[in-house]
């Protein structure tokens, strides 16, 4: 027989190789045109590594609409060690999503005292196909940031809550780690604000700390709830901030004129649904699901039926397998803060909620798989067969989606395949295509997207790219001019480019003068460009001031020695000089 350390240690050994196996393309991915470039590729504050200034700014920045500055600290990091080499980013995610599931793991055992089951709802936690969307996207950092110290902050918990009574010194150091961790988990990701609700829940099952009957506010009871105080006010405290950060940051609050009260709360109904169902059955996943406003009523009523036949399931079962009860509130509590009562984005849910909420609830399946078993008096090697084959089957098919994200391209093509309307997936993909050389596709999908969502601004930048491109520039300069229109919305790089654009779609019709003003204002937002530089010493050369092109010719053959247009036209104009 093994002993109980030999035992844990081969289990940590084995989610380590499992996830690192299945995970390991994601060395090879891309960054995605979908945050990656404000977080990472494009953010002229991570290219700048760390430093002291740098560790002040990721403390004080509301960059993206969240404070979440041990996340960016981790960015900064990675900049710093891998620069521009995309597929590094990616393995510091994997391996924070180890340490996750391996802390997940020894948290249950330290509860329940079943190691077994406790290693199959660990490895559910980091197998499951939901997971890839916080581990295999690099923007998505925070997800497996806050995750990693969200355990800590379980298994922390965990010896505080079983240790000795009166060994007063080893509770009073577990609770400060308890409290650290969770403040680290706020710092990477505001999605603890719950959980001095959801370990409350856990003080009831596993650690079996109090019962139904104490909830008459006993002094046991009352014990719990102080304890929780100053977690209470930590969350509390990290609430305002968020808020801060999401509204004054780039505004992607959404308000309730474009998604009224009533409607958030249906989705909140069938979001409820979808990450049950993907949890079952994890088919179907995309990056992005587009939010119609108002489901169909259907929808909503099958979503709230089963919304309430759970919770009455879970409530009856509060005595025989209370885990259920455990399970589906710590689902309910944990995904309050992402549910959409508060809408951020366009999305109506999306799989990297889950992360956090859906912990408990392998655990509870592994429970009442060890009833049923024993029931039915089948064999252990029976239990051991069964659980291996729900962890091979979750490891394929996560192996089979994660391919998926490898780069923008095959991200929203999956999106479209498997989502009906999707604007953002279509514009997405616009994007990719104008940068990879297919302007005719990224024109058609930049349409579509319109189509759909006709007030939608994003698609306007690649159609009027795609619309340059294919030579089609009076058709351009509208869409310039409506990409300008949401401004706010772009960094200095991007907004550099439209200018670039929309200097080029000017001059080939024939306004030299207002194209020369754009493309100088091109080299001053983004002086690294040469493109920007070349194409404003043509426009100066047009216009005469043959002095100020050839120093702009000569700056793009500085930023590119092997630039042959700028060359060519520095030639072109000592020759003219000399004649």
């Amino acid at each position: 027989m093994l002993s109980a350390t030999k035992r844990s240690w081969i289990i940590c050994l084995g989610l380590i190789g499992l996830v690192a196996a299945v995970y390991w393309p994601v060395q090879h991915f891309e960054f995605l045109l979908y945050d990656d470039t404000i977080y990472v590729s494009l953010n002229p504050q991570v290219h700048k590594g760390l430093s002291w200034s740098q560790v002040a700014w990721a403390f004080t920045t509301r960059d993206c609409n969240m404070w979440h500055p041990l996340t960016w600290l981790s960015h900064l990091l990675d900049w710093q060690l891998f620069g521009n080499d995309a597929g590094k980013h990616h393995i510091e995610p994997v391996l924070f999503h180890i340490g996750s599931s391996i802390a997940l793991f020894f948290a249950w055992k330290r509860m329940t005292k079943q190691p077994w089951g406790s290693a199959f709802a660990a490895a559910v936690f980091a197998l499951h196909p939901s997971r890839v969307e916080s581990v295999a996207w690099v923007a998505e950092r925070k997800d497996v940031t806050t995750g990693f110290f969200s355990m800590l902050t379980l298994l922390a918990y965990a010896h505080y809550a079983t240790s000795a009574p009166n060994d007063s010194k080893r509770r009073g150091r577990m609770y400060v780690l308890t409290l650290l961790a969770f403040i680290c988990g706020l710092m990477c990701k505001p999605m603890q604000v719950t959980w001095p609700a959801a370990l409350l829940l856990l003080d009831f099952w596993p650690l079996k700390r109090f019962a139904i009957s104490d909830l008459r506010f006993t002094p046991s009871f009352r014990k719990l709830l102080v304890e929780k105080i100053p977690l209470m006010i930590l969350a509390f405290a990290a609430v305002p901030i968020t808020i801060w950060a999401a509204r004054e940051g780039s505004g992607s609050m959404t308000g309730l004129d474009k998604v009224p009260f009533g409607a958030r709360v249906a989705n909140a109904f069938v979001a409820h649904l979808h990450y049950l169902k993907s949890f079952v059955w994890p088919t179907d996943l995309a990056a992005q699901y587009p939010h119609p406003i108002h489901w169909p009523m259907w929808r909503v009523a099958v979503a709230v039926g089963v919304f309430i036949a759970l919770t009455v399931f879970s409530l009856l079962m509060y005595k025989r397998q209370p885990w259920w009860l455990v399970a589906w509130f710590w689902m309910l509590a944990t995904s309050l803060p992402v549910i959409g009562l508060v809408q951020l984005g366009a999305h109506a849910f999306a799989d990297r909620y889950t992360y956090i909420p859906m912990v408990v609830m392998p655990l509870a399946v592994a429970m009442t798989a060890s009833v049923v078993f024993k029931k039915k008096k089948l064999p252990a090697p029976a239990i051991a067969v069964a659980g291996v084959a729900v962890v091979i089957a979750l490891a394929v098919s996560t192996r089979a989606y994660l391919w998926t994200w490898q780069n923008t391209k095959t991200l929203f093509e999956r999106s479209l395949a498997v989502t009906e309307r999707n604007a953002f997936a279509h514009n997405n993909l616009a994007a990719y295509l104008v940068e990879h050389g297919d302007p005719n596709g990224a024109v058609e999908h930049a349409l579509k997207a319109l189509e759909i969502v006709p007030s939608y601004p994003d698609p306007h930048d690649s159609l009027a790219y795609g619309y340059t491109q294919t030579g089609r520039d009076a058709e351009a300069i509208p869409e310039y001019l409506k990409a300008f229109s949401y401004v706010g919305m772009h960094n200095h790089e991007s907004l550099s480019l439209l200018h670039n654009g929309y200097g080029t779609s000017l001059a080939r019709t024939g306004h030299v003068a207002e194209a020369s003003e754009e493309f100088r204002q091109c080299v001053e937002m983004n002086p690294t460009l040469p493109e920007g530089h070349c194409n404003y010493g043509m426009s100066l050369s047009t216009l005469g001031r043959t002095a100020e092109a050839v120093a702009q010719f000569q700056e793009a053959l500085r930023l590119r020695p092997s630039y042959d247009t700028p060359r060519n036209m520095l030639e072109k104009l000592t020759s003219k000089k000399a004649n």
